[in-house]
């Protein structure tokens, strides 16, 4: 992706699109959602959350007023059935 891509897409869905992200996946999942959701909704990115068999780091967290969902962006390679379902 050409730096002169970077910001025509940081134009075409605003401030909350910053790439860099930590995959490509996260990379092209941010940049669609974004243009698709409220613009009261925010999107944070390496979001620490506990649990109750420990911690773990979502790829991405969507809020809006008192509504939150984690969200993860994992290519088969890094599924962990036992993880992915906690």
């Amino acid at each position: 992706m050409e730096i002169g891509d970077i910001q025509k897409l940081v134009e075409a869905v605003g401030e909350q699109y910053a790439p860099p992200y930590d995959s490509p996946i996260e990379n092209v999942f941010a940049y669609h959602l974004l243009k698709h959701i409220s613009p009261s909704a925010t999107l944070e990115r390496q979001v620490e959350v506990d649990t109750p068999v420990g911690g773990f780091r979502l790829d991405f967290m969507l809020s809006d007023e008192d509504l939150s969902i984690g969200l993860e962006c994992d290519g088969e390679k890094f599924h962990d059935p036992w993880r992915d379902e906690w």
